[in-house]
């Protein structure tokens, strides 16, 4: 936001007076963060914090306000990048128009996966290949693993891939999360369009490492 220009929770109903053509519903959430600092051990609550939910009219779409943030968030069926590109590009121009920021030092990509389990004791590695971001332990374990690997390169871009199943999924699930950020240089500020591009080429390169024959027939509409 523009330097001394204080952060006020008018600009939730200025935004959704905004959007609400394409967004109708608006919904308040307050949520409350975990804390892990893993040089000490200690954990901790993070300050709750407020947001504004929009809900669209005819999509399985969200946009999300909160304090310096606006999330998209694609609900299954996922439409495809295109679409998904277009819906972040506009939220950013509306959002815009009403918060007159100064520009962007963070912009993350999340696809969350959620992969059906033949069986309870079935190995991740029967749908996973292995590749840099997990390890063939984790791929050969029997339920209750979990994989986690953070990389950070040159050009401040991070991707955190998490492995795991679905805790209270009503069928037994694996779930790869794929967490794709780049946070610039120096605070600069960020150009949306190609820095989205950039993090979404990251996350299909990262995704297409776990791919399988099997896998690729889930997706293709095969039997499995």
């Amino acid at each position: 936001m523009p330097e001394g220009l204080a952060w006020d929770t008018a600009v939730f109903g200025k935004f959704f007076k905004h959007i609400q053509d394409d967004f109708p519903a608006l919904e308040p959430v307050t949520s409350a963060g975990l804390q892990v600092q893993l040089t000490s051990g200690r954990v901790g609550f993070l300050p709750p914090q407020s947001r504004m939910r929009y809900t669209h009219a005819s999509r399985n779409l969200l946009l999300q306000l909160s304090e310096g943030i606006i999330t998209v968030n694609v609900l299954p069926k996922y439409a495809g990048w295109a679409q998904m590109q277009s819906d972040v590009v506009q939220a950013w121009t509306s959002a815009k128009e009403v918060l007159n920021p100064t520009g962007i030092v963070r912009v993350g990509i999340r696809y969350i996966n959620f992969i059906p389990k033949a069986s309870n004791d079935e190995a991740p590695g029967e749908w996973f290949a292995a590749n840099d971001y997990v390890a063939k332990a984790a791929l050969a374990s029997q339920s209750g693993f979990l994989s986690r690997v953070e990389v950070h390169n040159a050009s401040q871009r991070r991707a955190i891939v998490t492995l795991g199943e679905a805790a209270e999924a009503e069928a037994p699930m694996f779930v790869l999360d794929i967490d794709c950020i780049d946070e610039g240089a120096d605070g600069e500020f960020l150009d949306l369009p190609p820095v989205l591009t950039r993090l979404h080429d990251m996350a299909w390169e990262i995704f297409g490492g776990f791919m399988t024959p099997r896998m690729r027939l889930l997706l293709e509409g095969g039997a499995f």
